[in-house]
Order: C-alpha cells, then structure tokens, then sequence
C-alpha cells in the first residue's frame, strides 16, 4: 500500500461489532506514529459508554499520542445505551447530529497528516437516519480497512464486505484476519489466510491486501515505505 503520506486516511469498518475493531485501528495508529506521521483520530459516534475515558475513542486517542485540543474531539457524539447509535440517541431524547460528524472530520484533516476514522458497527450498519458506515466512508472520500476475526467463517464475512464495498464504488485497501483469542480450537485458523487470499483472487480482488494480526498485536504496518 502506498505511503500514507499521498493519502489522507483511511476508514475502519468491521465484518461485525466486538471483533476487535479499536484494537487493531490502535496498533495501525501505533505504526504511524513509529513512522513520525502526525495520526489524527477520529470515532464520530459511540454507544453503549459512561463516560469517554473507558471508550474506543480513548483508546485511539492514547495510541495517537493525545492529539488535538481533547479527547472529547476524537468522539463528539456519544450514549450510553449499549444499542445502535441511532436508537441509543433516541432512548436518551437525543438525535445524531450529521453535521457534527463531518464537521469533526475536517478538524482533524486541518490539524493532521493523515487520519483514522473508526466507525461503529460493520459496513451497512447505521449511523443515523439514512447514513450507514459504507455512506459516511463515501462522503468523506476514505478508503476502508475491514476487520475480520480470524475464525470459521471469516472468509464468507471479509467476501460479503467486499461485495458489497464493489457494488457502491467504495475502494477497501486491506482486509485485516483479527486472532481475537489467545489459543483456540478452531483449526480453520491455520488455513484461513490462504482460503481467504484465492477467493480474493478468483473474485478480482487480488490487490487488495490482507494482514494476520495476532493476539495483542501492538503494532500493525498497512503502509509501504
């Protein structure tokens, strides 16, 4: 993948929700900032917190460095119901400002080098009324990385995102197989990298690349130098 210098971020999406998404988006931000870019890090809305300390966004804001003015920069929106953004800001009396969203990414275009934008859910998940992942990747013009456990199944899920992606002219520039546990029993791990890279292949994906990240990985390169 070319350097992230030519770039102006990239958009992380997942094959579902609690599969290690803020994880890996940490240890793609921990690279960058090995690489002396300046990350700017981006989560426009968030369910299910208390406050934004034990959030994703805090996460992100932390392996960046703590950039910007404050972590409440990194995650504008946020609710406390564990529910899709949408209905967790209708049971609090509240509405998901779109506005807000692309606003809050064009404070952190004009003060980074390259940002990460992590978004809620999987692709088509919704955001708000009529904006799902796939739409807001869209509006804000980044390519997406899709985060896929590394288990049975895997390859169904990465290749239903990637058609998906294909269908609505949303570039994707890799496919991240996330080991979510330390040991396990699922022997199609061994195999999955490999049975997901010729189906790629076979289906006119072959540039796109796929990484394994490991258990706790702490640091994950996507770019060239």
């Amino acid at each position: 993948m070319r350097s992230p210098k030519n770039s102006k971020g990239i958009f992380i999406t997942g094959s579902d929700t609690e599969i290690g998404k803020t994880f890996v988006a940490c240890a793609i931000v921990r690279s960058l900032v090995e690489a002396s870019i300046q990350v700017g890090v981006y989560k426009p809305v968030a369910s299910g917190l208390s406050d934004l300390e034990s959030s994703d966004a805090h996460q992100l804001w932390i392996a960046a460095g703590k950039p910007g003015e404050s972590l409440a920069r990194v995650c504008p929106q946020s609710f406390t119901q564990p529910l899709a953004p949408m209905i967790a800001a209708e049971s609090e009396n509240k509405i998901i400002d779109k506005q807000k969203i692309i606003s809050g990414y064009d404070y952190w275009r004009e003060c980074s080098e390259f940002v990460v934008v992590e978004g809620a859910g999987g692709l088509l998940s919704p955001i708000a009324h009529r904006l799902s992942n796939a739409d807001l990747a869209a509006q804000l013009e980044l390519p997406i990385v899709v985060v896929v456990p590394n288990r049975l199944g895997c390859v169904n899920q990465a290749m239903l995102v990637l058609e998906v992606a294909r269908a609505r002219k949303l570039p994707v520039v890799a496919i991240v197989l996330n080991q979510t546990q330390n040991h396990t029993a699922d022997l199609s791990v061994q195999t999955n990298f490999e049975l997901l890279r010729a189906t790629m292949n076979e289906s006119d994906f072959s540039a796109i690349a796929v990484h394994c990240f490991a258990y706790r990985q702490q640091s994950l390169r996507l770019f060239d130098e």
